[in-house]
């Protein structure tokens, strides 16, 4: 039996390797980025843990079903409704049947204003192709053929928004041409196509969209 101290040892060292130390992992799969633009939205996550999942919490609210308890990994969704525009904090809490706990605060944006497109110049540019001329017919009589011109619409200015600009794509001809811009709260842009109405459309980081026709 003199073996028996040692054996009772590794046991013991066994168990205190299995034991779980760690407190719930817990991720969050919506919303997808910081800013949203609607006051009532879903947030979706899970929660993981070798133990098992005893408790998940929203705002201190209980969202986990009874059926749910002890599992190790766990789905939650529950629906938020936001006060007012501006900042906004998802805290989602839980624990595992040891009574360890870890909390995740997600902070979010309200953006419910879409962005603001100013057209500071409009000019149509027409250029000539081939200058007019005359010929002489047969009869000796002379006829005019008109110059052939080509013309683009020029236009400039700026869109604005609080939490940025995200895309701005021109529209005409029954086609989207997004513009290659950078993101940011305020973003200017030149453009110059060879129509003579063209739709702007902007779109800010929460998917808020505007429009704007210039003709000319």
């Amino acid at each position: 039996m003199r073996y028996a101290p040692l054996f009772l040892l590794l046991l013991l060292a066994a168990c205190t390797r299995s034991a779980d130390t760690q407190p719930p992992l817990i991720g969050i799969t919506q919303p997808k980025s910081g800013v949203i633009s609607q006051r009532s939205f879903q947030v979706q996550g899970y929660v993981l843990d070798d133990s098992g999942v005893q408790s998940i919490k929203a705002s201190g609210e209980e969202v986990l079903p009874e059926a749910s308890r002890g599992q190790k990994l766990v789905r939650f969704s529950f629906r938020v409704q936001a006060p007012q525009s501006g900042q906004v904090e998802v805290r989602v809490e839980a624990a595992d049947v040891h009574g360890q706990t870890r909390t995740v605060r997600l902070p979010l944006v309200l953006d419910a204003r879409p962005p603001q497109i100013l057209v500071e110049r409009v000019e149509r540019l027409v250029t000539v192709v081939q200058p007019a001329q005359k010929r002489t017919l047969p009869d000796g009589t002379e006829q005019e053929i008109p110059a052939r011109t080509a013309s683009v619409l020029q236009i400039s200015g700026r869109v604005l928004d609080d939490t940025g600009v995200d895309r701005v794509t021109l529209q005409y001809n029954n086609r989207y041409n997004p513009l290659s811009l950078p993101k940011g709260k305020e973003v200017s842009f030149y453009v110059e196509v060879p129509v003579r109405q063209v739709t702007i459309i902007a779109v800010d980081a929460a998917g808020n969209r505007t429009s704007q026709v210039v003709s000319r």
